[in-house]
Order: C-alpha cells, then structure tokens, then sequence
C-alpha cells in the first residue's frame, strides 16, 4: 500500500484527472461538431422542402384555378346546349301542316281573308304567311 500512496500522489492523480477531462472534451467537441453538421444539413434540406412545397402550392393554386375555369366552361357549354338543340330542331322542324297550304291556296286565287277562314287563323295572320309565301317564292 506504500506504494500505492507514493506512486498515486496527489499531483499525478491531479494530472491524470486533467488529461481524462481533456480527452472527453475533445471527444464532446467532436460530437458536438458532427451534431452542428447534421443541424445544418437538416436544416439545408428543411429550406429546400419549404420552397418545393411553395412551388407546389403555387402550381396547384394554378391548377386549381384553371380547372374552376373549365368547370363552369362546361357547365356553360352543357347549359347552352339545349338552346342549340332547340335552334337546330326549330331550323329542321317542319312548319305545322295548315301554313303548307298556302301556297297552293294562293296559286288558287284565293286572298288573305279567304285563306284565314279556310285554315282557321285570324286574317292578320293569313296575311303575314301571304307575305312570307311570297318571300319564299322569291328566293
């Protein structure tokens, strides 16, 4: 045991003790080096996700604005399609049997007032197919 207390003094346990601590702070120093490098590179990569993210925002933004656009473009379009239908089937549809005759009834001789009686319109009306009978006779 003498030897142990003359070999282990108090200055050699003091030195040892110092160089231990040195040796963990260097090692603490190089953990808390590599742990700032991957604060960094997370932090890096956290930045760079934030601006694709934006961009994606902006481009959905976009998109979703384009596809309102179309939306109601259609709902328009499905809207107005009847009309077209109905303008097409007025355009196509035949006149009612009754104003076919007029024609052959003024090829007749027949006047405006006769012809109303004959087809049951008023002679206003007669008068009005005359007229358009006659346009068409012209083309």
């Amino acid at each position: 045991m003498d030897w142990f207390n003359t070999t282990l003094s108090p200055t050699i346990i003091l030195t040892l003790l110092l160089g231990l601590s040195t040796i963990k702070i260097v090692l603490l120093k190089k953990a808390n080096g590599r742990l700032i490098r991957q604060l960094n590179e997370t932090t890096s990569s956290f930045n760079l996700s934030q601006k694709q993210l934006a961009t994606l925002q902006d481009k959905h933004a976009t998109v979703e604005a384009f596809q309102k656009d179309l939306n109601k473009a259609e709902l328009t379009a499905q809207l107005q399609k009847p009309r077209t239908n109905l303008q097409v089937s007025y355009g196509s549809s035949s006149a009612p049997e009754k104003y076919s005759y007029i024609h052959s009834l003024l090829q007749k001789g027949m006047s405006a007032e006769e012809i109303g009686s004959i087809l049951a319109i008023s002679t206003h009306e007669a008068d009005q197919l005359v007229a358009l009978s006659a346009l068409a006779q012209a083309k």
